[in-house]
């Protein structure tokens, strides 16, 4: 598919969005392994499950962690299951501005909005938001 045609799909709400249960620290970790950057990883948070696309969702996480590595060089991932709601904190490992809003980062926010999320933009980094799925709703 064209991906430009996709992302205006996306930013339109119009795209196609299977939707699964889906663990996101296999998630968040295979994003992290493929980042060229240096990464401290904290996934301890053990399992994190939430409803949604896995295509659009890693394309979401992996333009979030691009930017912050293009911002930062080093950074900080972690992940944590916050009552009803999944978080993945994406820090700079040293001091930097707040994220410009790119069209990478428009879109990953458009994402996750779709699923009922966010994407918080703050000095320092972002977190990503989802809705988490309880146990007996995987």
């Amino acid at each position: 598919p064209d991906p430009l045609l996709d992302a205006g799909r996306v930013r339109t709400g119009r795209a196609s969005m299977p939707r699964q249960p889906i663990e996101l620290s296999r998630v968040v970790g295979s994003v992290v392994r493929g980042c060229d950057a240096g990464v401290v990883a904290d996934l301890r948070a053990g399992e994190a499950w939430v409803q949604g696309d896995l295509l659009r969702l890693e394309q979401a996480i992996t333009h979030v962690v691009r930017h912050a590595a293009e911002q930062s060089g080093t950074l900080c991932v972690g992940l944590e299951v916050r009552g009803r709601e999944v978080r993945i904190g994406v820090g700079f490992g040293r001091a930097a501005a707040r994220p410009d809003a790119t069209l990478g980062l428009l879109l990953a926010r458009r994402v996750l909005e779709l699923h009922g999320g966010d994407l918080e933009l703050h000095a320092g980094g972002c977190t990503l938001v989802l809705p988490a799925l309880r146990a007996d709703e995987r």
